[in-house]
C-alpha cells in the first residue's frame, strides 16, 4: 500500500496492537480486537487524538491518513 511500517505488538488480551514513532512527539498507536473494533491514539504537536473506529472490509480512511504522515513528513 506504500505506507510505512509499524512497530506490530500483541496485548495480554490479545489484541494486536501497531506502533509509528516519528520525531517531535509524533507517534500513533492502534490496537484492533476480534470484533473489528480499533482503538487508537495520534500525537503530532500541539494535536491530540484519540478514539475508537470499526474495521469494515478496510482500514478507516481517517487513520490511514494519519499513518500516511509518517511517509510524507516525518
Amino acid at each position: 500500500m506504500g505506507l510505512p511500517e509499524p512497530e506490530p505488538g500483541v496485548h495480554p488480551d490479545g489484541e494486536l496492537s501497531f506502533s509509528w514513532i516519528g520525531s517531535k512527539g509524533h507517534r500513533l498507536s492502534m490496537a484492533m480486537g476480534p470484533t473489528g473494533r480499533i482503538t487508537y491514539a495520534y500525537r503530532r504537536l500541539p494535536d491530540k487524538l484519540n478514539g475508537t473506529a470499526w474495521m469494515g472490509d478496510r482500514i478507516p480512511s481517517a487513520l490511514l491518513d494519519h499513518i500516511a504522515t509518517f511517509a510524507t513528513r516525518p
